[in-house]
């Protein structure tokens, strides 16, 4: 998920799914780090609370236009995907990047080794303009400040401000707002980072790319898309 951060359903799935991955680091490109050298950890439980510290600061934040057209890297097993019925549920992280939200289908957090053709980069759109914060271009020491915040350690700062996202954005804006999720534009590598709680309620699934099933074939072919 954060670019910033180095540690950081039944029939209806609930949005903190087992692939939960948070997005790149300020000092470790996700599109060309070595990945998948654990295996998966246990679902995160976030705790379903308000921070007035996260508060206090994005609500001072830029609010800009969201994408209508974003990427979402995946494997056919993440339990919030339906790859045939092109459905995606849940907190999850996107990019206007095909082949760097695509890079997440290897992300250490996901099966190293799942059955052949099991990689996909999603492609979403929405039929309307909504709207998000902008993460400052001069706020750098994110894993610090989430860390005062949510009083955790390491990655499940990043999972805990994913799955806490939404609401805080409704304590400042309302439930019936337009403005729903994080913006970052560029951590220096030209890559903008999304976050979209209940992404099912805003964007639909417009495709599936299968993915090859090596990395280096897929940095090869849509390195720059």
């Amino acid at each position: 998920m954060l670019k910033c951060l180095t540690s950081l359903f039944s029939s209806k799935k609930t949005a903190n799914s087992s692939d939960d991955t948070s997005l790149n680091t300020d000092n470790n490109n996700v599109a060309n780090a070595p990945v998948n050298k654990t295996e998966k950890t246990s679902r995160f439980q976030p705790k379903m609370e308000i921070s007035q510290d996260l508060l206090d600061e994005i609500k001072n934040w830029e609010i800009i236009e969201l994408p209508r057209r974003i990427y979402h890297g995946c494997q056919s097993s993440d339990t919030s995907v339906d790859i045939q019925k092109l459905t995606l549920i849940g907190n999850k992280w996107f990019s206007t990047s095909m082949h760097y939200a695509g890079s997440y289908a290897w992300h250490f957090m996901r099966n190293a080794n799942p059955p052949a053709n099991s990689r996909y980069c999603l492609k979403l759109s929405s039929s309307k303009v909504w709207r998000g914060i902008k993460r400052p271009d001069d706020f750098k020491d994110l894993p610090h400040f989430l860390s005062k915040c949510f009083k955790l350690s390491g990655y499940n700062n990043s999972f805990q401000f994913q799955h806490t996202l939404q609401l805080h954005l409704h304590e400042l804006f309302g439930r019936d707002s337009d403005i729903i999720g994080y913006y970052w534009a560029d951590g220096g590598d030209g890559n903008d980072e999304i976050c979209i709680p209940e992404c099912q309620e805003y964007y639909k699934v417009e495709s599936a790319t299968l993915l090859p099933d090596e990395k280096e074939e897929f940095d090869k072919e849509f390195g720059n898309k």
